[in-house]
């Protein structure tokens, strides 16, 4: 009965999902800038970004999520730890995040998910300072600009 339900589980996962368009052995070169309310570059600002696991993933290491972070702070880290990458903007607000074709394809060669964040620290008497999240799938790699 645990099997089946597991099977409709990853079934479901899957339908729906669109097939991957990159080559899972080609160099993705994910870049952009971030742009301050006022529209100039926000520099030296940390850009985050995450891969959503897909369901596969969910039930093969993720289970194990807990320990596997731990062991994310190694040299010899587990492929979870690819999940999240950060990056300082350059002096032009400019980010880069480099990655093979396979990283940004699931279990089962769908695109995965992925989410940009940024955010400028609190001026003055603010809590936050602006931010800015971005979802998107990698099928390509254009260039685009946040603004904060």
């Amino acid at each position: 009965m645990a099997s089946a339900a597991l099977a409709v589980l990853l079934v479901s996962g899957v339908v729906g999902c669109a097939a991957s368009k990159v080559d899972p052995k080609a160099m993705v070169d994910l870049h952009g800038g971030l742009l301050r309310p006022d529209g100039s570059a926000a520099p030296k600002i940390a850009a985050g970004l995450f891969r959503a696991p897909d369901p596969a993933e969910l039930l093969t290491v993720g289970l194990t999520a807990g320990a596997a972070l731990v062991s994310c702070l190694s040299k010899e880290s587990l492929p979870i730890c690819k999940t999240v990458q950060q990056q300082r903007t350059d002096a032009n607000g400019g980010y880069r995040f480099r990655m093979r074709g396979s990283d940004v394809q699931g279990f089962f060669g769908e695109a995965s998910f992925f989410s940009l964040a940024a955010s400028l620290p609190p001026a003055g008497a603010e809590v936050a300072g602006p931010s800015v999240v971005s979802d998107f799938k990698i099928q390509r790699t254009p260039t685009f600009r946040c603004r904060l």
